[in-house]
């Protein structure tokens, strides 16, 4: 049995991510990748790290059955050339990231099964602006949970 579920769970995350920005998907038009890799489009959606908690699930094993809450860091990337008020491309990220919850809320069980996604429990916003482009990130905190056997 693995020590966590995150890297599996991110690599789900991803893919049923990216199976929606297939042409018709929810997120159309955009790029998904596992990482930032300094190559994505003007629109993007790319993971960050995770972070996880393990608690007893039984209280006559502990330390046996637990319950793994993985936090994965999710990325909305909107760039603008040329520059452009920030607002746009703040705005243009925000479309993006509602399609984003929209996908996670119609897909509340990851692949294999294991893994409940839990929703978007935190953010945060920030912008860079150049005489050449603009450029929005916001980021997502997505939480999933799955239980573990390590006995």
């Amino acid at each position: 049995m693995p020590t966590t579920n995150a890297t599996t769970g991110k690599k789900a995350l991803i893919d049923l991510l990216k199976a929606q920005a297939a042409p018709a998907g929810l997120l159309d038009g955009v790029e998904v990748h596992y990482a930032y890799n300094g190559n994505v489009g003007a629109r993007s959606v790319y993971g960050g790290g995770w972070r996880m908690t393990a608690e007893d699930d039984v209280a006559e094993t502990p330390g046996v059955l637990v319950v793994e809450t993985v936090f994965y860091s999710l990325y909305v990337r909107v760039l603008s050339r040329p520059a452009c008020d920030v607002e746009e491309t703040d705005l243009a990220a925000d479309g993006i990231a509602t399609a984003l919850g929209a996908v996670l809320k119609a897909n509340p069980r990851l692949a294999g099964g294991g893994l409940s996604i839990t929703g978007i429990y935190a953010g945060q916003g920030d912008y860079s602006r150049t005489d050449d482009e603009t450029t929005s990130v916001h980021g997502y905190e997505v939480r999933t949970t799955s239980r573990l056997s390590w006995g």
